[in-house]
């Protein structure tokens, strides 16, 4: 089941929510809103999450969120992840991480500059940061990511991803071209919704709300991802 959106604004007075029904299965998504005349350079915020439980068939592709990056310049990416973590998490974390960044850089024709911060951090304007957490009061059920994405009018400023480190559990690392679940299908998927992609409806969609064993980036996949990027750069 998917976790309903916070508000990622304190002292906001204006909300707006928009919840879609996909047959047994509720797929939620809020939009936020920041108040008139508050003063927040940063627009308003969604955030999108991805879950891996199985889910009813859909009849539209993969949407776009309004937003996207605007510019030619790299788009930093920086990490960071609780501490303890056995070298062979990290391993998984860190691979999954560049394997998930440069799909995305070949998907969208943008370039992405990874890089590692203490956690804690927050995403700086211009910035996605994507934060490890192994937390598990910041995923409702079988939740294990999600991403709120920040934008001034149809430009975005700033994503925030969370990912739940529950994942190197569960899953094998993997490719972006593999079939199936795994932790860099995971990070791609919030990758795209950091980016601007919304959730996709065909079941075997990486941009599809649950994941299963057909999970990979489909050709409607590969069009919204090139929707997102510039063909100027």
């Amino acid at each position: 089941m998917q976790k309903c959106s916070r508000n990622p604004y304190r002292n906001a007075a204006l909300f707006a929510a928009i919840s879609a029904a996909v047959v047994a299965v509720v797929l939620v998504s809020v939009l936020v809103v920041a108040a008139a005349g508050m003063a927040s350079p940063l627009g308003s915020g969604t955030r999108e999450s991805n879950a891996t439980r199985a889910a009813s068939p859909g009849v539209a592709p993969v949407v776009s969120l309004g937003a996207a990056w605007h510019g030619c310049a790299a788009v930093p990416v920086s990490y960071s992840y609780d501490q303890g973590l056995t070298d062979l998490e990290v391993a998984a974390v860190e691979g999954s991480l560049a394997r998930a960044t440069e799909g995305l850089r070949v998907l969208t024709g943008r370039q992405f500059h990874l890089q590692r911060v203490r956690a804690g951090s927050n995403a700086p304007p211009g910035t996605i940061h994507v934060s490890w957490s192994g937390d598990d009061a910041l995923f409702a059920g079988d939740e294990v990511g999600f991403t709120v994405l920040y934008f001034v009018e149809a430009q975005i400023t700033r994503a925030e991803v969370t990912i739940s480190l529950g994942l190197l559990d569960r899953y094998e690392v993997g490719n972006v071209d593999d079939r199936g679940e795994s932790v860099t299908a995971v990070v791609l998927h919030e990758l795209g919704h950091a980016v601007g992609l919304g959730h996709s409806t065909e079941l075997d969609s990486v941009m599809h709300a649950h994941h299963g064993t057909d999970t990979h980036v489909t050709s409607t996949d590969r069009l919204g991802f090139e929707q997102v990027g510039d063909d100027d750069c």
